[in-house]
């Protein structure tokens, strides 16, 4: 019976466009341009936010007070602003971070104009020195493929032997190797404190080799016949007609891209959220931003408009993948035309 070929000529652009529902950027108060923020030099952008974190820090809000000082930072480093870094960080109990940037801020203050900086630096750094709690590791056993973390964060092979300082608090340290249980170790260090943990790897139970099966016997009759060399066919069987190698694997890189492209939209729709939240942060309400924060909507903006396009990229690629790689599931032939505004297919089946 011979089949019947039916040609179907489709317009991919259009179907797309019909399953794509494109989002729509939420305006925000903060869009509006403000002709003040583009002339602002980057030491007043920090003078400003310095002095809404010293506001933020003399009234207890430690937590908002540590974002103006890293805006503060961000457009223009200076001792002071990493001195007041430091002490934010200290009253939100993050010692480790704390001590690292006071110590920045001790470093840069080499100059008559900072001695007082580099004089309040060390004695927070005495103090932050007294709050950080250390780690001694002892690995029996360790061999190369093995990994270890210390809360969720992977520890890197050298610094195993060595004093691991950590922020006082729950520690939960995690021992891993392929193909053996973990070993995991909970433990709570108080500030200052000095532990010393040894960690070893159970030994792999051993594999047990597979019992043969015994071979059921065979009639004289049947083995006779096995053991008759089989004469060759006159006429090899028709090969089943399939598709082009080289569209399968186009469709396989067009559903790659799609893929990237729906990772671009989640990093980016990231990024943009979190400008405008901090954004929210330091104008909540309906007070007036400082123009010096201009800056946060404008990034906002260019992330959120970058997650748009990744978005309907990645649905276009990832839908055409999709089809082409259905049509190269029938066999029968298949063109593909692509043009400036559509992508058109051709097929039989």
């Amino acid at each position: 019976m011979h089949r019947t070929k039916r040609s179907i000529y489709a317009h991919c652009a259009v179907w797309l466009c019909s399953i794509i529902a494109l989002p729509l950027a939420a305006q925000d108060k903060h869009d509006k341009p403000d002709k003040q923020a583009a002339t602002a030099t980057p030491q007043e952008v920090a003078r400003a936010a310095y002095g809404r974190g010293v506001d933020a820090y003399s009234s207890d809000n430690y937590k908002l007070a540590h974002e103006h000082f890293s805006l503060a930072e961000e457009a223009f480093a200076s001792p002071n602003i990493e001195l007041m870094l430091g002490r934010s960080l200290m009253k939100l109990g993050r010692w480790l971070e704390a001590r690292t940037m006071l110590q920045r801020a001790h470093a840069g203050s080499t100059t008559p104009k900072y001695a007082n900086t580099a004089k309040l630096a060390a004695e927070e750094l005495a103090l932050t020195e007294k709050q950080v709690a250390h780690l001694e590791l002892e690995i029996a056993g360790a061999q190369g493929e093995d990994q270890l973390s210390i809360n969720g964060t992977a520890v890197e092979r050298s610094a195993w032997t060595k004093p691991i300082d950590l922020d006082p608090g729950l520690v939960r340290i995690e021992l891993s190797r392929a193909g053996v249980p973990k070993t995991t170790k909970q433990l709570v260090l108080g500030p200052g404190d000095k532990q010393h943990v040894a960690l070893s790897l159970p030994a792999p139970e051993p594999v047990a080799a597979p019992t043969p099966k015994a071979q059921p016997k065979q009639p004289a009759r049947a083995a006779a016949l096995e053991a008759t060399p089989t004469q060759p066919l006159d006429h090899a069987p028709p090969a089943q007609e399939s598709r082009s190698p080289w569209l399968r694997g186009l469709s396989y890189a067009l559903a790659g891209v799609g893929v990237a492209g729906f990772v671009g939209f989640a990093g980016f729709g990231v990024y943009s959220h979190d400008h405008y939240r901090k954004l929210e942060e330091l104008c909540p309400g309906d007070t007036e931003c400082h123009p010096s924060y201009r800056w946060l909507a404008t990034k906002g903006q260019t992330y959120q408009t970058l997650a748009n396009v990744s978005l309907v990229a990645g649905s276009v690629a990832l839908a055409a993948g999709v089809t082409l790689w259905i049509v190269t599931l029938s066999p029968g032939r298949a063109e593909v035309e692509v043009t400036s505004n559509s992508v058109r297919l051709r097929g039989s089946f």
